[in-house]
């Protein structure tokens, strides 16, 4: 049997942040929650995540910025990147276009379905399973960066 995620969960609206981690922790993983990029990069930089789900619009750091940090870092490390999702209220192109220029593997908008909250968490545990690369940003081919 597979470990569990190491999954973090930031956004700075507790509701999200409770429900996400619902969610994941009753899938069997581990999530851990942040309330601001900044939180997200020191906890990011701290210990390996195998998922994070990100919201975009956040105070002090933003979800683009903190998602740039924690690939600049991923760049120097032996792991394998972690799958960064921008979960935000923002669905136009351009908002899609900055996700996957920050890095993101995907880009989902809010409300979010429990199915695709589930079938994401999946995908992920398939691919770390699998040993697979996580493919984001630039090189992503999720039809949110079609």
């Amino acid at each position: 049997m597979a470990p569990p995620l190491r999954a973090l969960v930031v956004d700075d609206n507790d509701g999200y942040r409770q429900l996400f981690s619902t969610v994941i922790r009753s899938l069997g993983h581990v999530a851990e929650v942040a309330t601001d990029g900044d939180e997200a990069v020191e906890q990011a930089l701290a210990g390996q995540f195998d998922l994070i789900l990100m919201d975009l619009s956040m105070p002090r750091m933003d979800g683009l910025t903190a998602t740039r940090l924690i690939r600049r870092h991923e760049r120097c490390g032996d792991g394998l990147p972690c799958s960064i999702a921008m979960v935000t209220s923002h669905g136009s192109a351009a908002d899609v276009r900055r996700s996957k220029d920050a890095g993101a593997c995907q880009h989902l908008v809010k409300p979010i379905g429990l199915a695709d909250l589930v079938a994401l968490v999946e995908a992920c545990r398939s691919s770390r399973q699998t040993s697979a690369p996580v493919r984001c940003g630039a090189e992503n081919t999720h039809p949110a960066f079609g």
